[in-house]
């Protein structure tokens, strides 16, 4: 790696977000299975994926400019981390929604 990387900031908020949707997942589990399961593998792949794939990136790309481009020429694991993304987005809005109901 050439040291181009993003912000500590965002990295501190992503891997939070990732550790409370594991969480979140650990105790939803009991009330739907298919959903908490998601909640459990996603955050536990989805780094590791995006980590190994970002190891041969170019000088003076960040992990989301490579992440743009390699979605943008069709690599699977590209795809994967942003639908795992917009996944984790989904989880936490649908979570939202059970708890404004009750």
């Amino acid at each position: 790696m050439y040291g181009d990387t993003l912000p500590s900031i965002i990295w501190i908020i992503y891997y939070l977000v990732l550790l409370s949707t594991l969480i979140k997942g650990i105790f939803n589990i009991k009330k739907n299975f298919l959903l908490g399961s998601l909640d459990i593998i996603i955050p536990i792949s989805m780094p590791i994926i995006g980590i190994v794939n970002s190891i041969g990136r170019g000088p003076g790309i960040n992990e989301l400019e490579h992440l743009v481009s390699e979605i943008q020429v069709g690599a699977f694991w590209a795809i994967y981390v942003a639908f795992a993304l917009l996944y984790i987005i989904f989880s936490w809005v649908r979570f939202s929604m059970i708890k404004r109901k009750v």
